[in-house]
């Protein structure tokens, strides 16, 4: 009877154990990359007509990580003076080289006809987030099947000049 409770005994241990390892092959695979650190860079305005402006977001995502950084698509909003003018989702159609630096540009039509715009400078406010998948096997595989998406997160407020376009 003794040595029926040690092999008992000694196989919940080894269970308890093979669990533990596989949980934090779990956490290592999830976990396995920091995020990119993302910034707007710049906002233009690369066509304004009679019926709107068009602009240019430069997004700067940055990679602290030894492998390249995936980036797939990008879900942003652009608001002016608190109102809602622009939502969208893209792909980033980019990839972070490790420990290095990529810019991605992302359009947005405002549709603010000219002889609609009262103030000459506007609270334009951007935010979005960018998917990305990280680089261990099963983070690819968690990302595959559809289970682990992660995000990293963008904002951006600065005054728009609403007139004096050439």
């Amino acid at each position: 009877m003794r040595h029926r409770t040690q092999t008992h005994r000694a196989s919940r241990t080894l269970l308890a154990a093979a669990a533990a390892l596989l949980g934090a092959g779990t956490l290592a695979g999830c976990r396995g990359a920091a995020a990119p650190t993302l910034s707007v860079v710049s906002v233009t305005v690369p066509e304004d007509t009679a019926d709107g402006l068009v602009i240019n977001i430069a997004v700067e995502a940055d990679n602290p990580n030894r492998d390249p950084l995936p980036l797939r698509d990008v879900t942003y909003t652009v608001w002016l003076d608190g109102k809602e003018v622009f939502s969208g989702t893209r792909s980033a159609e980019a990839t972070v080289r490790r420990f290095g630096t990529q810019v991605f540009v992302l359009p947005a039509v405002l549709p603010i006809p000219r002889d609609q715009r009262q103030a000459e400078l506007a609270e334009l406010r951007i935010s979005g987030s960018v998917i990305y998948k990280k680089p261990s096997a099963f983070s690819q595989t968690l990302y595959e099947q559809g289970l682990v998406r992660p995000t990293a997160e963008f904002s951006y407020t600065a005054g728009l000049d609403l007139h004096n376009r050439p």
